[in-house]
């Protein structure tokens, strides 16, 4: 679970250093962060400084459509459910999801 966060935040700080996460719920719930580690691998896709000024709802389906189009992982989460009530295994299997599929290496397929 540590190494999970760390790793979390290793592209936070990379997408938008103002960020930090310090557990699974509230630190997602509000989109940010997804919409960071997001930035850190896709930074031509989100641009923080407009995230900034968007609803947390809003936040969430721009992070899991972008993961999806650009990482291929699939939205597991509802943005209304992790922003009314984030659940913490949950939002760790997206993660865990998202982490596996930007740390790849460049030309990296799977069989």
């Amino acid at each position: 679970k540590s190494l999970l966060l760390a790793k979390c935040n290793q592209s936070i700080m990379i997408g938008y250093p103002p960020a930090k996460a310090h557990n699974f719920t509230s630190s997602f719930q509000d989109g940010t962060a997804f919409c960071a580690m997001i930035a850190a691998h896709a930074p031509d896709l989100i641009d923080m400084e407009v995230v900034k000024g968007m609803e947390p709802i809003a936040r969430h389906e721009l992070a899991f459509r972008v993961a999806e189009e650009r990482f291929d992982v699939h939205q597991l989460l509802e943005p209304s459910d992790t922003v009314n009530s984030p659940d913490e295994k949950s939002i760790m299997t997206y993660i865990a999801a998202l982490t596996a599929k930007t740390t790849r290496p460049r030309g990296y397929t799977s069989t």
